[in-house]
């Protein structure tokens, strides 16, 4: 019961992006002998099951569109479309 009630806290916190950091300061006032391995071992099994992802040393609900402030930024191919040389 107190392991279901501290995944629903879990998932309210989780609509957006934290560290474990984060995730373990919101929670610690709910449940106040939550040790950041407890939490860790519950976002690995989470993850395992498909209902949390972590990238980039962030954790996040599973199938959640990532915010275009969080996203990685990566290089473009900035060719021609002519076939000419790169811009």
């Amino acid at each position: 019961m107190r392991e279901r009630r501290l995944e629903a806290l879990l998932f309210q916190v989780l609509a957006r992006e934290h560290t474990l950091e984060e995730l373990h300061a919101a929670l610690r006032p709910f449940h106040p002998g939550l040790t950041k391995a407890r939490l860790f071992a519950l976002l690995v099994r989470l993850k395992g099951e498909g209902r949390v992802a972590f990238e980039e040393g962030r954790f996040r609900l599973a199938g959640e569109e990532v915010p275009l402030d969080h996203q990685p930024v990566r290089e473009l191919d900035l060719k021609d479309p002519s076939g000419g040389e790169t811009l």
